[in-house]
């Protein structure tokens, strides 16, 4: 599983007052659905010439 930087962990915190490892544990829920996003937009973008 993809583990999120220290930058995206800290902008959580600040925003949510919530703890590192809750930060943690929903960045990691969250980076799954956007690295497979950001795989399929650049095999389209490969595919059809974007």
């Amino acid at each position: 599983m993809a583990t999120p930087n220290q930058e995206s962990i800290d902008t959580f915190i600040s925003s949510t007052g919530a703890s590192e490892a809750v930060a943690l544990q929903k960045l990691e829920v969250i980076s799954i659905p956007v690295i497979l996003f950001s795989f399929f937009v650049s095999l389209y973008d490969w595919r059809w010439g974007k």
